[in-house]
């Protein structure tokens, strides 16, 4: 390899400089640097070199003669003008062409061997390199950014060095084959890109073989693409557990739109959706208005959550007016499809109905804490453990019920209805309308009473929901007890609730 040592310009008494025109018919002995400026002549027959040195030309004609290379001595030529000569090189003497700028390159017509060095030089494009060294033995590039224009080269007699920057527009046509050949392991090669490439990779360039490839590798550092404070969170679950199974399926994403998607779905991420279960355990909750004295149980089976817990109501009864007032503790276990979560559930509600001759009127408000047991979920600046979830909810119905007999009755209503959630810093609030229909069939045999219904309803969110009960109370024992199941359907899928109790009469 050709190792040189490119000399600094400076333009006082270490070099001499032409600005005007100097013709002579005697031999020439360079002794220093040679800077011919703008529009100046330098014509001589004949320059011998004392020593290494620079010729730095802008002029309109720079020697029309010979020059003369001195033994182990070295030629730098800057040539922005016009260059008329030929040389002569002495023993392992040798001519050096340097390119910095595109004014540089300016062709010469070299008689003898010589080599084309880029250094320092900032997006020069690579084919006007190549076409001025054609007859070069070698072309080295040292520090440089060179925009890669070419198609196919013969890189064999390309020489990098030091820190190269190669800018490519259509990356795709070198990816994983060879754009460089015979590249020193010890040269840092980096491949940029004008064109619009994917934020979730990166390129990376890399020598095997002796031979320089490009190719993508998925950004696995969310800070690059994504907010910081929201990136610097996802790398830490990376740092903490990089198995995790949030982390995995960012990877595995090709595009934003994915890693929205998956983002959007994450309860880390978007802690809200942590609330979704307790939505729906409200919206069954808010269509349960029965009032009798219970200690019960239930079981909410809601798409990938599920709900179990207990239930102690007390009610009582004046005249035309039920009521009662209930507390409930549910656990609850969940996944949304990239990790498993869990969390404690305690609420209260209360619960009202009058009823007369021309309807009824019935309401119920209710409101829970949730606990949930998950370590590195992101409030929107920073990762905390354990959040806290709150929701308040409530329904007030007006209704008719048409009795055909004093057994059956159908009692449809009209209502409105509200659902509120929040968890650190975000929070939802839904209000909607309802109407349904409640059919029920009582009738009493050896001093049971029984009590069968079933419920329709719609909620203008989307919501539809089914249900089934069967109760049954005992005068003489005052005990009694009730199964029920309803089923929910809407855009989230669809869930089961199932209850079972003992009822007591006071």
């Amino acid at each position: 390899m050709l190792v040189f040592e490119i000399r600094e310009k400076i333009l006082d008494n270490t070099a001499y400089d032409i600005y005007g025109t100097v013709i002579t018919n005697t031999t020439y002995l360079m002794d220093k640097d040679v800077v011919v400026h703008s529009y100046a002549e330098f014509n001589v027959p004949d320059i011998v070199l004392v020593g290494s040195r620079v010729l730095e030309n802008s002029g309109d004609v720079f020697v029309s003669g010979q020059i003369e290379v001195c033994d182990n001595c070295r030629l730098e030529i800057y040539n922005r003008g016009g260059f008329n000569a030929s040389f002569k090189l002495g023993n392992n003497a040798s001519v050096v062409q340097v390119v910095s700028e595109t004014r540089d390159l300016n062709a010469i017509d070299f008689n003898v061997d010589y080599d084309i060095l880029v250094v320092n030089a900032d997006a020069i494009n690579l084919s006007d390199v190549m076409h001025l060294g054609d007859a070069a033995r070698k072309i080295y590039l040292r520090d440089s950014f060179v925009l890669w224009d070419v198609g196919d080269i013969n890189s064999h007699n390309l020489s990098l060095d030091g820190d190269i920057r190669l800018g490519l527009d259509n990356i795709e046509s070198v990816l994983n084959v060879p754009i460089l050949m015979d590249v020193s392991p010890d040269t840092y090669v980096q491949v940029v890109s004008g064109g619009r490439i994917n934020p979730l990779f990166a390129m990376k360039t890399f020598v095997e073989n002796d031979n320089t490839y490009v190719k993508f590798i998925r950004e696995t550092d969310y800070t690059k693409f994504l907010d910081y404070n929201l990136g610097t969170f996802i790398n830490s679950l990376r740092a903490d557990d990089g198995a995790n199974g949030l982390v995995v399926a960012l990877d595995n994403a090709l595009s934003m739109d994915d890693i929205n998607k998956i983002m959007a779905d994450s309860v880390r991420i978007a802690p809200i959706n942590m609330m979704y279960a307790v939505t729906a355990f409200n919206v069954f909750d808010m269509n349960d208005f029965n009032c009798e004295n219970t200690f019960g149980a239930s079981y909410m089976l809601f798409e990938d959550t599920a709900i179990y817990g207990a239930v102690l109501r007390g009610g009582i009864n004046i005249g035309q007016m039920d009521a009662g007032l209930g507390i409930y503790a549910n656990l609850l276990n969940a996944t949304d499809s990239f990790e498993e979560y869990s969390g404690f559930m305690i609420g209260a509600n209360l619960m009202g109905k009058y009823e007369n001759d021309f309807g009824f009127l019935r309401g119920k408000v209710g409101g829970n804490m949730t606990r949930f047991d998950m370590a590195n979920v992101f409030d929107g600046i920073e990762s905390v453990d354990n959040p806290v979830g709150y929701s308040l909810y409530g329904a007030i119905d007006v209704g008719h019920n048409f009795r055909s007999t004093n057994d059956l009755s159908v009692a449809p209503y009209v209502g409105i209805g509200t659902n509120h959630i929040e968890i650190l810093r975000d929070a939802e609030t839904k209000y909607f309308g309802r109407i349904g229909t409640d059919v029920s069939y009582s009738f009493e045999m050896l001093g049971i009473k029984y009590d069968y219904g079933v419920r329709f309803g719609l909620v203008s969110n989307g919501d539809l929901i089914v249900g089934g009960r069967a109760h049954f109370m005992s005068d003489m024992d005052m005990i009694g007890g009730h199964v029920g199941i309803d089923c929910i359907d809407n855009k989230n899928g669809r869930g089961y609730k199932i209850t079972a109790g003992i009822d007591l009469k006071f």
